[in-house]
């Protein structure tokens, strides 16, 4: 979970503690990256999901990823939301505006970082916002050395991005691919998530 204990105390990032300036370090360059770079300068950004945002992750998973679970294992309200509300406290909202339109959880693990989940609403997705997203957590990654790792359905569309971006299949199960991208250690970025 992140946040503070109580005030004055490190954030938990998973097992890592950061103070409350690296933790801003961590969630403020994706919004500048999102803000300068997509659909014609509307403005993009990420805030820190809560408990509220459950039921609304919980609708960008079933407009965005039903027909996939439909096809594969099986859509079940109830699991989804629970997978909706699982690691909130690593969530982030996409914004547009003011407009909530998807959002992210990356966990930071010991040896990777794993895009946990990562969903947009269909009426915003192609326009990039999930390549920016991917590419910030890839840059962080190789800033730190570290492989990410991402599970995604069988059929899914989103593995056409993964491949794009560097992404191999490393397991596979009868519903899910395991991808793992390893990191390139002769990158670094100042706008890494």
């Amino acid at each position: 979970m992140i946040g503070p204990k109580t005030a004055g105390q490190p954030y938990v990032v998973g097992r890592v503690h950061i103070n409350a300036k690296e933790m801003m370090e961590y969630i403020n360059p994706i919004q500048a990256v999102i803000s300068r770079r997509f659909l014609n300068n509307s403005k993009f950004s990420l805030r820190r999901a809560s408990g509220e945002d459950i039921d609304f992750i919980f609708q960008v998973r079933a407009q965005s990823m039903k027909n996939d679970f439909t096809r594969t294992s099986g859509w079940n309200d109830d699991d989804q939301y629970k997978r909706a509300a699982d690691e909130i406290g690593q969530a982030q909202i996409i914004m547009a505006g003011k407009e909530p339109v998807g959002f992210i959880k990356v966990l930071t693990r010991e040896h990777e970082l794993h895009l946990h989940q990562m969903q947009i609403l269909p009426r915003y997705q192609g326009f990039g916002i999930g390549t920016a997203l991917v590419q910030c957590v890839l840059d962080r990654a190789d800033s730190q050395n570290l492989p990410v790792t991402l599970f995604v359905l069988k059929g899914a569309r989103s593995r056409n991005l993964y491949d794009r971006m560097g992404f191999s299949v490393i397991e596979e199960n009868i519903y899910n691919f395991k991808m793992c991208r390893i990191p390139d250690s002769g990158k670094r970025s100042d706008e890494a998530l």
